[in-house]
C-alpha cells in the first residue's frame, strides 16, 4: 500500500521561516526564496507569462528631410514617422536595450553637410526627451546618437548604414515609455535621404538599391 504524507509547511532549519507552503484543497505550492537551480525543460509556463519583451520600429520608405530645427523633427515625417508604441514596463525599474540602424546620407558628397540623429523618449504623456543613447552636454553643443555625412559618390549611389546600441535606464516608475528616432540637419540644402539614393532612381545595381531603417527595443528587468 503507498504511503501518502500530508504537510502545509515545511520550515527552514532552525523552524523560524516558511520555506515552502502547500495550500489545501488547491495543492498549490509557494516557494518563498529558491535561491538556485534550473528550470527543467518540460516545464510549461501559465497562458500570459511574460518573458522577455522586444519592440520593433521600422520604415522601407524611400524619404528625404530637410528639417534644421535644433529641438529635433521626427525622422520619416510624412512617410510613416519612427516611433515606437507606448511600452508599459512589467517593473517599475525596468532599462530597455535599444539598437537603431538608420541607412543614409546628406545630399553632398564630400563628407561635408551633416545631419544628426537622436534617440529620444517620453515617459506617459510628457514630452521627448534625449535618451542615454546621446552624447555629454558640452556647452552650446548638440547632443546627438551619431552623425549622417555626405557619404554618396554622386546623387546615384546610395549612403552607408549607421548603427548605434546601448542601455537606456528612464526614470519611469511604471509609467508607459515611448521611443521616437529624430533628426537635424546642418544645410537645408543638403537633405538627409534615407533607404535610398538622393536621385531616387530605377536602376538594377547595388549602388541603387532600396534599404530599411530599424529600430529594435528590448526590456530589460
Amino acid at each position: 500500500m503507498a504511503s501518502v504524507l500530508q504537510v502545509a509547511t515545511i520550515k527552514d532549519q532552525g523552524g523560524n521561516a516558511n520555506a515552502i507552503e502547500i495550500a489545501n484543497s488547491s495543492a498549490n505550492v509557494t516557494i518563498n526564496n529558491l535561491a538556485g537551480g534550473a528550470i527543467g525543460s518540460n516545464v510549461t509556463f501559465p497562458t500570459g507569462f511574460v518573458g522577455i519583451k522586444s519592440y520593433t520600429v521600422e520604415n522601407l520608405n524611400k524619404w528625404y528631410g530637410t528639417a534644421t530645427s535644433s529641438s529635433g523633427t521626427e525622422l520619416f515625417t510624412g512617410s510613416g514617422g519612427f516611433t515606437s508604441s507606448a511600452i508599459t514596463p512589467v517593473s517599475s525599474s525596468s532599462k530597455f536595450f535599444v539598437t537603431l540602424t538608420v541607412n543614409a546620407t546628406t545630399d553632398e558628397h564630400d563628407f561635408d553637410k551633416s545631419a544628426g540623429i537622436i534617440i529620444k523618449r517620453k515617459i506617459g504623456s510628457g514630452s521627448y526627451a534625449e535618451s542615454d543613447l546621446v552624447g555629454a552636454s558640452s556647452g552650446v553643443r548638440y547632443r546627438t546618437s551619431f552623425t549622417v555625412k555626405g557619404l554618396a559618390f554622386n546623387d546615384g549611389h546610395n549612403g552607408m548604414p549607421y548603427t548605434i546600441s546601448g542601455i537606456d535606464a528612464p526614470s519611469h516608475s511604471g509609467s508607459t515609455v515611448t521611443y521616437q528616432v529624430q533628426y537635424m540637419i546642418q544645410d537645408s540644402s543638403a537633405a538627409l535621404h534615407c533607404n535610398g539614393t538622393p536621385a531616387n532612381g530605377n536602376s538594377t545595381g547595388p549602388h541603387q538599391a532600396r534599404h530599411k531603417c530599424i529600430m529594435t527595443i528590448i526590456e530589460v528587468a
